[in-house]
């Protein structure tokens, strides 16, 4: 099984710049026709994780959705965008506005869809071993005729990149989600069930926004981060492979990417990609900051002391959300109410930790919308990541 993934240079977010670019990654992989049948209700399934502004970097921009819609209006499409927010505590009206997708629907005469008040549906999980025996997801997601994932090219805390497949996530619908980390604490078992998922809401394409993606503590709390391309392609798995190569995380490192291509979900291995436009040598980035998580940590440390660590390995090698920015803090609590653990309890309007119940997800770091929680590493943890070019500082 092969696959084709188009990788156009699109430097910057000029309306008529990143028009040329996904219309090129379009054609170089069948053209929109390909997909879209005129009538077909067609469901631009974007990055909507928080109500912030497009250069925050955090969602997918607004000017790779408009043209997109325009290339599935122009094959007869109609076309509607939407997401469910990682905070369900969000007012979803108010992401859309904020993120700017609320515009480009009324300057295009184009519908955008709550994915809360469209319905929800009970999806069963029939993978062999499933830990997440069934998902709630959005009506929206499942009566789309043609649906089409528009991700962010970021990392991940918890994940190491996020893209095309994790975009996904978005189908199930707002407090839903917790139940993925309540279930699945370890990455690889989270990662599993992300494919699980993926197999229900396969998108038919994506495009994806990688003109400034976002490096070290993402998919929230990173810096933007200059990219320069659109990527396009019918293989979700083949273009997160192609998407996180890109910025130093070979398919093998993602687990999501890795454990798709062993289902068959999709084409995993770069050798059997056709990479179509801009060469992989020609676009790699060396010095991009990744995601430094302890299963990193611990491939860096011998095995032997490993061994004499025993269980106190992971909690010496610390990396855990704390509220690094007070002056930040709202009390919102947004933070409390998504943790999958309840580990957190708000003390004077400001959220207190309890590691002994903590997993780690990142999920209070990654939903904060105001920035005020941060990642901190031990000192053991920075000590063995000295010299590696991913490892970000305490931010």
């Amino acid at each position: 099984m092969r696959a084709s993934v188009a990788c156009m240079s699109c430097p910057s977010y000029q309306q008529e710049v990143v028009k040329k670019a996904v219309n090129e990654a379009l054609e170089a992989i069948g053209g929109m026709k390909k997909f879209v049948k005129p009538g077909d209700n067609v469901l631009l399934k974007v990055n909507m994780l928080q109500s912030c502004s497009p250069k925050d970097a955090i969602t997918t921009h607004p000017e790779i959705v408009r043209a997109v819609a325009l290339e599935v209006i122009a094959v007869g499409g109609k076309p509607v965008i939407g997401d469910s927010p990682g905070n369900g505590y969000a007012r979803i009206e108010h992401a859309l506005e904020t993120c700017g997708f609320k515009a480009i629907a009324e300057e295009l005469g184009i519908e955008t869809v709550n994915f809360e008040k469209a319905g929800v549906k009970e999806v069963l999980n029939d993978s062999p071993g499933a830990i997440v025996k069934s998902f709630f997801i959005s009506q929206a997601v499942l009566d789309a005729d043609v649906i089409i994932s528009l991700p962010k090219l970021k990392t991940h805390n918890f994940t190491r990149y996020t893209g095309a497949l994790k975009n996904m996530f978005g189908s199930i619908t707002g407090f839903n989600k917790g139940k993925f980390h309540y279930l699945a604490p370890k990455p690889v078992d989270f990662a599993s069930s992300l494919v699980d998922l993926f197999s229900k809401v396969k998108p038919h394409l994506s495009v994806m926004d990688a003109v400034i993606g976002m490096e070290g503590h993402g998919p929230t709390g990173g810096k933007p981060r200059a990219i320069g391309l659109v990527l396009a392609s019918s293989d979700a798995v083949a273009l997160d492979a192609l998407g996180g190569s890109i910025i130093g995380y070979p398919p093998e490192k993602v687990d999501t990417t890795r454990i798709a291509g062993q289902r068959g979900l999709g084409v995993s291995n770069l050798a059997e990609i056709e990479i179509l436009g801009e060469t992989l040598e020609k676009v790699r980035i060396s010095d991009f900051h990744l995601v430094t998580s302890a299963a990193d940590i611990l491939e860096r440390v011998p095995d032997g002391l490993i061994k004499v660590l025993g269980p106190l390995a992971l909690r010496l090698i610390q990396i855990k959300p704390v509220l690094g920015n007070p002056e930040l803090c709202t009390g919102c609590a947004i933070c409390q109410k998504h943790c999958p653990q309840k580990a957190i309890e708000m003390i004077k309007g400001k959220p207190h930790f309890d590691y002994s119940q903590c997993i780690y997800c990142y999920c209070c770091h990654e939903l904060c919308p105001n920035r005020a929680l941060s990642v901190k590493q031990s000192y053991l943890a920075r000590k063995w990541m000295i010299g590696h070019q991913g490892a970000p500082s305490n931010t």
